[in-house]
């Protein structure tokens, strides 16, 4: 953050704004890592089941 730009608490907001960005991306990322992992073990399943009658 550049200094003498806004008040101190307009720099504070910012900050919360930034972080709370981030925290979302984060929270995206890990929530988008889980949904690819079940659907990998969920495909795993499907093919063990096809196999199962040999």
């Amino acid at each position: 953050m550049q200094a003498g730009i806004g008040t101190k608490s307009q720099q504070a907001l910012q900050l919360q704004r930034e972080e709370r960005k981030t925290e979302r991306r984060q929270a995206g990322r890990e929530q988008k890592e889980a949904e690819k992992q079940r659907m990998f073990e969920l495909k795993q399943q499907k093919r063990k089941e096809k196999h199962r009658g040999r």
